[in-house]
């Protein structure tokens, strides 16, 4: 499971995205997907939002960053402050298969992983911080 400990850059990163944001030119955290498709051949789940961004996400990395409690080590390092900078920079133990996909009403995905492990709720905002893909 990931290791929160960069907590200064992380820190940093969302000081960053925050000030983008008072700017006017950060991505809007409030989109929510008018299309949602889970390519198990290429091993991603793929987002449209309904701002025009289209996100790819790969499971391995998308797995490795599950927000559930469980996984992140404790009630302290939940919340958008412990979010993975970029994605795709997280080394995945192993590849991963979702076997199961769930809307948790109209704000999250639930999905449910080859590894057993299905108590991670990904938020619309969550899944679009995450995203490897931005809106130039």
């Amino acid at each position: 499971m990931l290791e929160y400990t960069q907590l200064g850059c992380r820190y940093e990163a969302i000081t960053r995205w925050k000030q983008a944001r008072l700017r006017g030119d950060a991505p809007s955290m409030d989109a929510k997907p008018s299309h949602i498709t889970l390519d198990k051949g290429k091993a991603e789940l793929v987002i449209r939002w309904d701002d025009g961004l289209v996100s790819q996400y790969p499971l391995a990395q998308l797995r490795e960053a599950c927000p559930c409690v469980q996984c992140r080590g404790g009630h302290a390092n939940m919340g958008m402050a412990f979010a993975p900078d970029d994605l795709l920079t997280l080394t995945p133990a192993r590849s991963y298969r979702i076997t199961g996909l769930s809307a948790v009403g109209n704000y999250a995905l639930q999905p449910s992983w080859d590894d057993g492990h299905h108590t991670g709720i990904y938020t619309w905002e969550y899944l679009r911080r995450l995203s490897p893909q931005q809106l130039g």
